[in-house]
């Protein structure tokens, strides 16, 4: 998936953990982002099912969805905060 890369990238950035969401593949325990036949599926993948799912027609608008989520939950549990930006010298 070429947005893959991105969603990890500004994950990281966040500091949001790479296993807290799974690309490709339908992972316990995580956010998921997965192809199927209608679109672009984004859920939460609990106890053996599908939770939560929201299906997209792009990749772009799938990945930028799991990433509002998983962005979401890191400022609730605290581990995401503004803070200043930098100005370049």
């Amino acid at each position: 998936m070429p947005t893959e890369r991105l969603l990890a990238e500004l994950a990281s950035l966040a500091g949001i953990p790479a296993d807290s969401y799974a690309v490709g593949q339908d992972v316990e325990g995580s956010v998921c982002l997965l192809q199927c036949d209608r679109g672009f599926e984004v859920f939460l993948s609990s106890a053996g099912g599908r939770r939560d799912v929201q299906l997209f027609a792009t990749e772009e608008s799938a990945c930028f969805y799991l990433f509002g989520l998983l962005a979401a939950e890191a400022v609730r549990g605290g581990t995401l905060a503004r803070t200043p930006a930098s100005r370049p010298a």
